[in-house]
């Protein structure tokens, strides 16, 4: 059996679908020892840039992000 190709309409779908933002809405930055949000994990730039970046942008972002989230549980 072969596999079927996606449609055009499929891939448009695909293309449109953006990357949620990690947002909680818990901002929570200490502009004295860091430029990270405690709440979100991304820095205040990727916060600034978050709506230009491709798809592909956000995903790295999102995964540098819970990585600094995780990095913060544990330095608690």
């Amino acid at each position: 059996m072969q596999s079927k190709a996606p449609s055009k309409i499929t891939e448009k779908r695909e293309k449109r679908r953006t990357v949620n933002s990690p947002c909680i809405g818990l901002c929570n930055i200490d502009f004295d020892q860091t430029n990270i949000c405690k709440g979100c994990g991304r820095s205040i730039e990727e916060i600034t840039n978050w709506s230009s970046y491709t798809n592909e942008s956000k995903t790295q972002v999102k995964e540098k992000a819970m990585a600094r989230i995780n990095e913060i549980k544990f330095d608690r």
